[in-house]
């Protein structure tokens, strides 16, 4: 990422990494040198904040960069909001939902489709709501691998059949220090 100095690389870093090593013990922003930073500084009361990302997970083995479209396109993202709509001290009031599922453009499953401002003009408006657009894309195509999520060693797990090696993450984390 090219931006000036203040741009927000540490900060999509931090938000990033939160996906693959969800433990807030291990967020990137909390070594960061000067201010420490806590996920849940990201996500203000009223917010329903998503961090998503696409993988090719299976790309073709002898495909240039420009030549291929992906094959084995994954959406794996995570949702955050405060209970109530209320920042609050206890951490433990702020939900997190982590989620993955197959992109398939043909079935309004990939990442533009997901029900987000700024991406979707039909935005979902809660947490709740979120959850259920994730269970109604599984219930209509369950072949589209919906996976979510809310245990973080389940989340892990899933992350390593997908072959989105949490350790690898760790260490990647372990060398950006400087830079959270």
């Amino acid at each position: 990422l090219w931006l000036r100095n203040a741009g927000g690389k540490s900060s999509i870093l931090n938000l990033f990494f939160s996906i693959f090593r969800p433990d807030r013990r291990e967020f990137l922003g909390t070594n960061a040198e000067g201010k420490a930073r806590r996920l849940e500084d990201y996500v203000k009361g009223s917010d329903l904040a998503f961090v998503v990302t696409e993988w090719d997970v299976d790309p073709p083995a002898t495909a240039d960069l420009f030549d291929q479209t992906p094959r084995g396109v994954r959406v794996v993202g995570q949702v955050l909001a405060w209970r109530g709509q209320q920042r609050s001290g206890d951490v433990s009031r702020l939900r997190r939902l982590f989620f993955s599922f197959r992109a398939d453009a043909d079935r309004h499953a990939a990442f533009d489709d997901l029900p987000i401002a700024g991406l979707n003009p039909e935005p979902v408006a809660s947490f709740e709501d979120f959850r259920v657009w994730l269970q109604e894309l599984f219930r209509r195509h369950p072949d589209l691998e919906v996976v979510q999520e809310e245990s973080q060693k389940r989340w892990i797990d899933h992350l390593e059949r997908l072959g989105l090696d949490p350790e690898l993450f760790r260490y990647q984390i372990r060398m950006n220090l400087r830079e959270g």
